[in-house]
């Protein structure tokens, strides 16, 4: 089922792009359809490019990662998208940490870290697709599709006064660094606040001057459930930021966000 909700942003996004955003998904590949399936059927702007921009968190916990993936893989086409932006969610970025393989710690740490964060169930979906494969590895539990997709994921997406990251920024560390920071992390030893796909506090309530935005954007982010971000969605756009997650695997919930200019059309698929 679709909902949808008007907002009026206090940042505009770039004049050339009709920017498509969608939050975390978690394996909620049902729900992803319906939210593709309406922006497909949602006319393009005028004299304006279409961009889909994955906010990350496509897999884990939910019941279905690979075809979420697959769903996310096609989207740029399905929606007749011109341009197509994948950010990295912590979730990926553990995955693709786990793929480099080796005898550094940081692959292992972060197979660790990802399994028992929601990574077991992509495990089993590769094993159930897989039943014959006795030493199934990742990458090819993945296949070249979905491992080419990884290599290719973004920090962050700027359009005009708009920015795209998973989790959010700091607001005292300088833009540039702060999104410079490497996807390549050890889960073992970092500091969540310093890094674009982990950052919650002091991202979250932080109030920045009145027309001043995050370092000059509104950011369109993801990474925290509803039950852990208790500012509303508007109190969320005077405080220029929108959050994406809408917690899609216990919450059959997610959201997309469809921006033209100051306007965006908020728009939620449930479950149901």
């Amino acid at each position: 089922m679709i909902q949808t909700a008007d907002l009026r942003l206090p940042f505009a996004c770039a004049e050339e792009h009709e920017l498509i955003l969608i939050g975390d998904v978690h394996g909620c590949a049902d729900q992803l359809e319906e939210l593709l399936h309406h922006a497909a059927s949602t006319p393009k702007v005028a004299g304006r490019r279409r961009v889909f921009i994955s906010v990350g968190d496509v897999i884990d916990r939910g019941p279905a990662s690979l075809r979420a993936l697959d769903l996310i893989i096609g989207a740029k086409d399905r929606i007749g998208a011109d341009d197509e932006v994948h950010l990295m969610g912590n979730h990926e970025q553990l995955l693709k940490i786990a793929l480099i393989g080796g005898n550094d710690p940081a692959p292992a740490n972060a197979l660790r870290v990802w399994a028992r964060n929601g990574g077991r169930a992509v495990m089993n979906e590769m094993l159930t697709l897989h039943p014959e494969d006795t030493d199934l590895t990742l990458s090819r539990g993945l296949g070249p599709e979905r491992v080419g997709h990884l290599e290719r994921l973004a920090s962050h997406f700027r359009s005009g006064q708009v920015l795209a990251v998973h989790a959010g920024l700091s607001p005292y560390m300088p833009l540039d660094g702060f999104l410079a920071a490497h996807w390549a992390i050890d889960p073992a030893d970092f500091k969540e606040d310093r890094h674009w796909a982990w950052v919650r506090e002091p991202f979250l309530d932080f109030v920045p001057s009145e027309g001043k935005g995050h370092h000059g954007y509104f950011i369109v982010h993801g990474h925290t459930k509803p039950n852990a971000d208790l500012i509303s969605i508007e109190k969320q756009v005077r405080r220029c930021r929108l959050n994406l997650d809408g917690g899609s695997y216990q919450t059959g919930v997610i959201r997309m966000a469809r921006i033209v200019g100051n306007d965006c059309e908020l728009v939620l698929s449930t479950a149901g």
